[in-house]
């Protein structure tokens, strides 16, 4: 079986995987980076109706436009925050509570088909990229537990080529964990 190339999904994946590596390198410039991929990746995930993690793309990009502005302004790159346990605890209540409203809503309003990977993979990815943005060490956890639940989904849409990107991912956010423990 020939596998057909996705151009849009090819160009994500690169500026992706660039992000990733400047991210590790605290690089601030990581964001413009994420952008354009979360771009690509919007329109991809348009094409194909799934729609919690195309909307995910919009709010990443908002969020990518803040963490280009308080990384660049920052005075100490390299400060690093430990997640105060009532935050991390408020950021996986919130995360299971939207998904929880987002079944209800599926399941007793809309009467279509129920995609939980993609709403699961989207508040998680939201979560990751906000503790991102604040610099938190745990978000690489975050994004470790993400990674394996986009390789899935990728997997069970055809995307290779993010199946890729997202086990390189995997592989990057223990390296970037690693990286930023050491400060």
């Amino acid at each position: 079986m020939i596998m057909s190339i996705n151009y849009l999904e090819l160009a994500a994946v690169v500026l992706y995987f660039i992000s990733v590596i400047l991210t590790i390198k605290k690089n601030y410039l990581f964001w413009l980076f994420g952008m354009s991929a979360q771009f690509c990746y919007a329109l991809l995930f348009y094409s194909k109706g799934i729609y919690a993690n195309m909307f995910l793309q919009f709010i990443f990009i908002s969020q990518g436009v803040y963490g280009l502005y308080k990384w660049s302004t920052s005075e100490n790159l390299t400060t690093l925050k430990l997640t105060p346990f009532r935050r991390l605890l408020l950021a996986l209540s919130l995360m299971f509570t939207l998904f929880m409203f987002y079944l209800i809503w599926k399941n007793y309003l809309a009467g279509t088909e129920i995609r939980y990977l993609d709403v699961a993979t989207a508040l998680m990815a939201l979560c990751a990229n906000t503790m991102l943005a604040w610099r938190y060490l745990e978000s690489w956890i975050f994004w470790m537990a993400t990674d394996i639940l986009y390789i899935i989904f990728f997997s069970m849409e055809g995307m290779y080529f993010s199946i890729a990107l997202y086990l390189s991912f995997l592989f990057t956010s223990v390296i970037g964990f690693r990286q930023w423990l050491k400060n």
